[in-house]
């Protein structure tokens, strides 16, 4: 499973090449394993997003702001759930 988590709006495209992500969160990729359920996904986002003054990302940080430290800014910019066979190896 592919989903896109963009600061006003998601989609759950078929398929993403790590180009692709790389486009999609604006730069350096920032990769973080952890689980939502009973199920083990990647979250991806830009490592850079506090210098790079991304976006604050309310539908990220209500999915994830429990999960990993966030900075005071909370999430930022796009973020990318990967699990299953998607997730990057």
């Amino acid at each position: 499973m592919i989903r896109i988590i963009y600061p006003g709006g998601e989609e759950c495209p078929d398929a993403l090449t790590f180009e692709e992500m790389q486009k999609l969160v604006g730069g350096y990729v920032e990769c973080n394993h952890t689980r939502l359920g009973d199920e083990i996904v990647q979250a991806i986002c830009n490592e850079d997003g506090i210098a790079l003054g991304l976006p604050f990302n309310p539908r990220a940080q209500a999915i994830f702001g429990d999960k990993f430290l966030m900075p005071p800014q909370g999430a930022l910019g796009t973020w990318i759930i990967l699990s299953g066979k998607d997730m990057l190896t």
